[in-house]
């Protein structure tokens, strides 16, 4: 605070707030100057991630532009690549073999990262299509989700979304 007091919140209280932030967020954002003042978007265009150009059955269109590559992932390969050529180039007094395996790690771990974006992106679309079909039932209709695997049978199904 301005006075230098300090409120201790709650953690239950602090995991309520998130989503009313991020509606108040959006709300100033079209209360203050709506055609200049953008919130912070995401860094993805669904859509434009999902296409493959090869293929018309999986290539859609959208209604904005896109460049090839989203400026926040570019700026990531960057990253990983300036990560990798400074650790090759400060850590001349270690083994060869030594660096060899830094960077296996790391690369291994810029891979983790792109998994998890992918994993991010799969599952913000599967909620669409799930709130989609829900919103789309009628009164004499249900939908049953199946998702027993992940829960009840872990040990014998341990396979990584990409499998």
């Amino acid at each position: 605070m301005s006075s230098c007091e300090t409120i201790n919140i709650p953690n239950h209280i602090r995991n309520i707030i998130p989503s009313r932030i991020i509606i108040q967020y959006y709300q100033f954002c079209k209360e203050t100057c709506p055609d200049t003042f953008k919130p912070l978007g995401k860094n993805h265009c669904s859509t434009f991630s999902l296409n493959d150009p090869s293929d018309k059955d999986w290539h859609q269109s959208c209604d904005h532009h896109h460049d090839d590559q989203c400026e926040q992932c570019s700026l990531l390969d960057s990253s990983f690549q300036l990560l990798v050529a400074s650790t090759k180039h400060r850590t001349s007094n270690c083994s060869p073999d030594r660096i060899e395996r830094l960077v296996h790690r790391m690369e291994y771990s810029f891979e983790l990262i792109y998994d998890w974006k992918s994993h991010v992106l799969r599952t913000i679309r599967q909620d669409g299509a799930r709130s989609e079909a829900l919103d789309n039932l009628d009164s004499n209709s249900i939908m049953i989700c199946k998702d027993w695997v992940m829960k009840f049978l872990v040990k014998e199904h341990c396979e990584t979304q990409r499998q």
